[in-house]
């Protein structure tokens, strides 16, 4: 029995996009794999398991989005854009 509670409140698609990502805090950039999107945020998947400020900035091509990091798990996070 699968006892996982799903509480997203919208649907995940996997990314339009297949631009290579980046996430930025304190000056250092780091690249990163879109694993799934929704309106209100992202999964992404980082090259190695790292501590991540509470507030990051998404990079996709010339786009520049204000996040909060809402879960870590791993090399897998989730983040609420702003």
């Amino acid at each position: 029995m699968n006892t996982f509670l799903d509480r997203r409140r919208e649907r995940r698609s996997p990314p339009v996009l297949r631009s290579p990502a980046q996430i930025a805090a304190d000056q250092v950039r780091l690249d990163v794999t879109i694993l799934n999107v929704s309106r209100s945020g992202v999964m992404i998947a980082l090259p190695e398991d790292i501590a991540l400020p509470d507030r990051i900035s998404l990079i996709v091509g010339t786009m520049l989005q204000p996040c909060e990091v809402v879960w870590r798990d791993g090399t897998s996070a989730g983040l609420r854009f702003d």
